[in-house]
């Protein structure tokens, strides 16, 4: 390398034992998860608790979103097919399908790809009505913005926001404590996961094992005593 390569720098290291890959645990050390609140509430609750030293997790990245909603009682009154309102919704932002060409390798689709003018301009394109009429689809269509997750995360109690907490050194009963009073203030219910709960888990396993055998051991002690006694008196 530094022969052919002058300019560049690497390092040397060894390669992972597969015996510490096969017992490596990458979960973070404590984790909140935030549950049944507002969506827009979550970016506030997290930022009282990054004070404390929690770091964000990626199901909590927003990114804005569109919602179309119909108007079905004006629909009704103007005539106009919620299929009709829904081609041209297609024709309008994305592609609208054409029709199929067949030929020997197959059937392939033929899609018209829609211009890329603004929203407010596009929401003025008509929609057949009643009586050969044209109306605006912003007479049906009102359009909204606002934030959805980039990312989802959920277990087997349903779709849940995280915050994580990386390094051993805190005290985790005061640190449960301190985000649940943050959590009941926003609206939010939350549990707890990560190695912390684990490792305590685990303790308590070995601890029973390390119980059972030593009673084990003591229990074949006893009865080897209790031969060497029989057979003391018998001598």
């Amino acid at each position: 390398m530094p022969t052919h390569y002058k300019k560049a720098g690497f390092d040397i290291v060894d390669a992972p034992n597969a015996f510490t890959k096969l017992f490596e645990n990458e979960r973070p050390y404590f984790e909140a998860r935030f549950r049944y609140g507002k969506t827009a509430d979550i970016d506030h609750l997290l930022e009282k608790l990054s004070a404390k030293g929690l770091t964000r997790a990626e199901n909590t990245l927003m990114v804005p979103n569109m919602t179309l909603e119909f108007n079905e009682p004006k629909m009704l009154l103007y005539g106009v097919q919620m299929a009709d309102i829904k081609d041209l919704l297609q024709e309008l932002f994305g592609t609208y399908h054409i029709l199929n060409l067949k030929g020997t390798e197959g059937e392939n689709s033929v899609r018209l790809s829609s211009e890329k003018t603004s929203m407010v301009e596009k929401l003025k394109m008509t929609v057949p009505g009643a009586n050969n009429t044209s109306y605006p689809l912003n007479l049906f269509v009102n359009m909204a913005y606002g934030l959805q997750p980039k990312y989802i995360a959920a277990d087997k109690a349903g779709v849940y926001y995280s915050a994580f907490y990386k390094t051993q050194d805190t005290d985790v009963v005061q640190l449960q404590n301190m985000i649940r009073k943050a959590s009941m203030e926003s609206g939010f219910s939350v549990d707890f996961s990560g190695r912390y709960f684990e490792d305590r888990v685990q303790l308590k396993q070995l601890l029973t094992v390390f119980l059972v055998v030593l009673l084990l051991l003591y229990l074949s002690w006893l009865c080897n005593m209790k031969i060497f006694c029989c057979r003391l008196l018998s001598c």
